[in-house]
């Protein structure tokens, strides 16, 4: 004869029974967790970085079912939502959260960067892809039809000791492989937006990047013949230029993805990028890492070329080459001027 396991009762009641003394126990115990590691002073609003610290990765607190080994429980607990989950062995003693309060169980679940819902901003932002008279960067750009990266983005306004203006990009944007170096505003793959794409100079230089070498820049110039505003699209001028650092939130503005924001995570990355016109691997050394804040990829094709600048001050850090949605890589600006002779315009 068979006989059927039956399950033990439960050692603390479902959380809709949850009553009581109990629950307002765990309601003033959510109350002091938040008011320690959300509402704190020592809580510093603008960094992203991951970090430990608590008052720096605590995200959100509540009430909830403890979870073990992904099950859930029928214990209330404080619910701690973090924005990264370390392993013990990375925290410092001074950092650990308490394993409770008011003889309360935390419960620590990684929640990521959570932030708020706000609308598309294509409605608002300005137009990359039409014809601007000034021209200015931020915008669409591209050589002629043959161009090896087709279509891209104007990084900045340069220029040279003879005072003579310039534009900044990528070499694989301008570079063509029929000889021909006049360059056109939008690039002819948006030349479709507003019926013309404008002839706004000529390619003066490339320090162009080369498959079976180890290259650190793949930057090109324009020389202008047009009218040119040093002010970036949405964003507004450089005010100078600086050197990238780990931890430093930047934004740009580019043809493709137009405004976003993103972390410097890396300013001495070495990666391999897939030229698909080239058909072939090429290595970059020492370049800028830059990972998205948020949920919309820092960058997408057609962006190469746009400038990456410090978001607090404005200050340009370097110009975008390409990547993926986990990240993306920028060539160090103080780099590209040095390996084209040009100097930085500032508004």
């Amino acid at each position: 004869m068979s006989t059927s396991t039956i399950p033990p009762p439960l050692t603390r009641s479902p959380l809709w029974l949850v009553q009581g003394d109990y629950f307002e126990q765990a309601r003033i115990a959510k109350a002091r967790v938040s008011a320690e590691y959300l509402q704190s002073d020592r809580r510093t609003s603008t960094i992203l970085e991951d970090t430990p610290n608590p008052y720096e990765n605590v995200v959100g607190v509540g009430l909830g079912p403890r979870i073990i080994r992904g099950y859930t429980t029928g214990e209330l607990c404080v619910k701690v939502y973090v924005r990264r989950k370390f392993p013990k062995s990375q925290i410092k003693q001074g950092d650990l959260l308490p394993s409770g309060y008011d003889g309360i169980r935390l419960d620590v679940e990684e929640a990521g960067l959570l932030e708020t819902f706000e609308a598309e901003l294509d409605d608002i932002l300005p137009n990359p892809m039409v014809s601007l008279d000034p021209l200015q960067p931020g915008t669409s750009v591209g050589g002629c039809a043959c161009s090896v990266g087709g279509t891209g983005t104007i990084a900045a306004i340069a220029a040279d000791r003879a005072g003579r203006r310039f534009a900044l990009t990528c070499a694989h944007v301008i570079k063509s492989t029929c000889g021909h170096a006049e360059v056109f505003h939008p690039g002819v793959a948006d030349a479709a937006q507003d019926g013309t794409a404008r002839l706004i100079g000529r390619v003066a230089h490339l320090a162009a990047a080369v498959p079976d070498a180890v290259n650190d820049i793949d930057a090109g110039s324009i020389l202008l013949s047009v009218a040119a505003d040093p002010k970036i699209l949405y964003i507004g001028g450089p005010t100078d230029q600086t050197i990238a650092t780990r931890g430093m939130l930047v934004h740009k503005f580019g043809r493709t993805s137009r405004y976003t924001y993103g972390l410097v995570t890396d300013p001495e990355f070495d990666v391999n990028l897939y030229s698909r016109r080239q058909g072939a691997w090429i290595t970059y050394v020492n370049q800028i890492r830059i990972e998205p804040v948020g949920m919309q990829p820092f960058s997408a094709s057609g962006d190469s070329g746009a400038l990456v600048l410090e978001a607090a001050t404005n200050r340009a850090i370097g110009v975008l080459l390409g990547g993926g949605p986990p990240f993306s890589v920028a060539n160090h600006l103080f780099r590209v001027l040095e390996g084209l002779g040009l100097m930085l315009v500032t508004a």
